[in-house]
């Protein structure tokens, strides 16, 4: 019965790190709805997997384990390094459309017509 939740095990482990590398895509691609599914997909396979290695007594000691945790870990660091870049981006581009903004309506009270000034085009009788 072990072999067997071992194997499970490990093919869990693969399709986790499919997800990851899957997700790592959808946030360069900026795919967010696909990256809130695909978070949503590992969180249950991460349960899974924890409860499995408590069952099969797997644990970072085994050097296979460890590396493919490592690996896991780093790439998801560097998606968390991407999303941080994007959100000081989206924080950078939100200010400068916020001042453009202001200096519109500035503009808008120079260049806008006075309801209370006759205007030159119109008809007065």
């Amino acid at each position: 019965m072990s072999t067997e939740l071992e194997r499970r095990f490990w093919r869990l482990l693969t399709d986790c790190e499919r997800l990851t590398q899957d997700e790592s895509v959808a946030i360069y691609a900026r795919d967010f709805d696909a990256v809130d599914s695909l978070q949503s997909r590992k969180a249950a396979l991460l349960e899974e997997l924890c409860g499995l290695a408590a069952k099969t007594g797997l644990n970072r000691q085994n050097a296979t384990l460890s590396t493919r945790l490592d690996a896991l870990a780093a790439l998801g660091s560097s998606s968390g390094k991407a999303l941080a870049a994007m959100l000081d981006e989206t924080r950078t581009e939100r200010q400068n459309l916020d001042s453009a903004r202001q200096r519109l309506r500035g503009l808008n009270t120079s260049y806008a017509p006075d309801p209370c000034r006759p205007q030159a085009f119109c008809a007065h009788g």
